[in-house]
């Protein structure tokens, strides 16, 4: 089997299995520090203007009335239209916005592909001959979508890079693996973009690879911007879940486990034993009002004794 299929299958390994440590690192967290922000998109009837459930007497006895429909509708716009950064980091939000719209087309190109691929493998006639109105489309849609894809993260890269390199405020709080992981994105774009305009622009090598992907049969020959193109795609992913970029499964616990967590402490609960083991832990930092190595437990009673062993 050629290298290049190979490191693809060891990228995906090394991707989802990346992805699921960092997802259960994330989840056995300590419980966070509740700020009851509000308005809570589940609170239903309460979210339209800011309300919670706490605003009636003895709501702990009542029954939560929740709305998933409302989170749903929450989390679509901060994902689609990055609700939060266009509210207050306007001047990144212009060039964060495609970038993410063309990591967003790029996941859908892969689905198209990976459609094709399955109904080549099912002996469907998958040319651009094809007498099926659907073939035609789902061909068409690959087209587009990849085209927006790579344009759109090209676009959004370059200004996201040119952002953090001139503009001083953005410069002094961006990190070395910042610039190198737009730099990887930005190079992929561009190699993507040349090579479907210079060598694929009917997507069919590419389909063709993914269907090999699929059956475990060895590929033939590609063009090398292809093999260059698939080459970066596959240590982008091998890379991916060693970076910051993991936000989109940080993103899940911030909502759900941040801010829109309002599960009332009962006795017995679940929440009690995570508040209880949390004040077990020691702080490793000082200030006037806390010492090191003291229990949270015992920085909350006012003790400011020697520390703790």
């Amino acid at each position: 089997m050629p290298a290049l299929q190979i490191s693809i299958y060891a990228s995906l390994l090394i991707f989802a299995v990346g992805i699921v440590v960092k997802t259960i690192k994330i989840s056995r967290m300590p419980i966070h520090l509740r700020w009851d922000l509000y308005p809570i998109p589940h609170e239903k009837g309460k979210e339209r203007y800011g309300g919670s459930r706490h605003e009636d007497s003895d709501w702990w006895t009542k029954p939560v009335r929740s709305s998933i429909a409302g989170e749903v509708k929450e989390i679509a716009r901060e994902i689609f239209g990055l609700k939060t950064l266009h509210r207050y980091n306007r001047g990144l939000w212009y060039f964060s916005f495609p970038f993410h719209l063309g990591l967003y087309a790029l996941i859908g190109l892969i689905v198209l592909l990976s459609t094709g691929a399955l109904l080549m493998m099912w002996g469907v006639d998958f040319s651009a001959d094809s007498a099926s109105l659907y073939i035609r489309l789902i061909r068409f849609s690959t087209i587009v979508v990849g085209a927006l894809g790579w344009a759109l993260g090209l676009i959004g890269s370059a200004g996201l890079l040119l952002t953090r390199t001139l503009r001083k405020n953005y410069r002094e709080f961006s990190s070395v693996s910042n610039y190198f992981d737009l730099l990887l994105l930005l190079t992929l774009f561009a190699v993507g973009l040349s090579a479907w305009l210079s060598a694929d622009l009917s997507y069919d090598f590419l389909r063709t690879f993914v269907h090999d992907l699929i059956s475990f049969s060895a590929t033939g020959d590609l063009p090398m911007l292809i093999r260059i193109e698939i080459s970066l795609a596959a240590i982008f992913l091998a890379y991916l879940p060693f970076t910051t970029m993991t936000h989109f499964v940080a993103k899940f616990f911030t909502y759900h486990r941040v801010r829109w967590d309002d599960s009332p402490n009962a006795p017995g609960s679940r929440l009690e034993r995570d508040v209880v083991e949390a004040l077990g832990n020691r702080v490793s930092w000082t200030a006037p009002h806390i010492a090191t190595g003291k229990t949270w437990s015992e920085g909350a009673a006012g003790d400011r004794g020697e520390p703790g062993n």
